[in-house]
């Protein structure tokens, strides 16, 4: 699958840079962002399958978010732009493209910079991590928990329930695929016996991290997963992009 997604954008405001790893020649992960006036969306997803069928799912979610924001940009249409927008859209594509047998998690969210909100929603993604840069308080990576089902099961999305935090900043938001937390410890005998690298050990790696840019924690992260499992191939792929925020 290509063009999984870019790997870095920067302006005054927002910083962001991402890493991906597939475990094969085919990514099921792909993420991205665009900005429309003081509005970015951000995204992430991860088709399940290799398949023809799910490739071309994954593919048609891709160009119909692309042409969305095209048209939003053309218009200078900021207030169209919602995660459950998002979401609707890339589930009709998904569903369309793969009969209702592809399924994909999506988590969508948008930045209002003006409003210093962010606004969210999830259809079965893993729940990204936001690091809260509150002074004189230590610095806590917390869950963007949000229930919702995944993509491509029903032409009509279920209702979507949006999430809104406010934001301060120097707040940084991890955004990652199940290839992270679900990777395996290379030294175990037999696949039963494997630990997983799981959630615990990168949040508490995030929280005592001494940042010096977005690029420096995506760096720290993949060393300790590399020594977590032995320097081996990842079991599935994995995706890890930050977005730091400056007011």
């Amino acid at each position: 699958m290509a063009n999984t997604g870019p790997s870095s954008y920067q302006d005054p405001q927002i910083q962001i840079r991402a890493y991906s790893r597939p475990a094969s020649s085919q990514n099921g992960d792909w993420w991205g962002w665009f900005r429309v006036g003081s509005r970015m969306a951000v995204f992430i997803a991860d088709v399940a399958g290799r398949e023809a069928l799910s490739v071309s799912a994954a593919a048609e979610a891709q160009s119909v978010i692309a042409e969305f924001a095209r048209a939003l940009e053309a218009a200078g249409d900021a207030a169209r732009l919602r995660p459950s927008e998002l979401i609707r859209r890339a589930n009709a594509a998904v569903f369309e493209s793969g009969g209702g047998r592809v399924q994909m998690t999506f988590f969508a969210g948008v930045l209002d910079l003006d409003r210093r909100e962010l606004v969210y929603a999830n259809a079965g993604h893993c729940p990204p991590w936001w690091l809260a840069h509150r002074p004189g308080t230590p610095r806590q990576a917390r869950l963007l928990a949000s229930a919702g089902t995944r993509l491509g099961e029903a032409a009509e999305t279920p209702a979507v329930d949006e999430h809104t935090v406010a934001l301060a900043s120097g707040d940084v938001f991890v955004f990652y695929t199940d290839g992270l937390i679900g990777g395996t410890d290379g030294e175990a005998i037999g696949d039963s016996e494997r630990l997983v690298y799981g959630s615990r050990r990168p949040r508490k790696l995030m929280e005592t991290h001494d940042s010096r840019g977005e690029t420096a924690l995506i760096d720290a992260l993949m060393q300790d997963y590399a020594a977590f499992n032995g320097g081996q191939a990842p079991d599935d792929d994995l995706t890890i992009f930050t977005l730091q925020i400056q007011f």
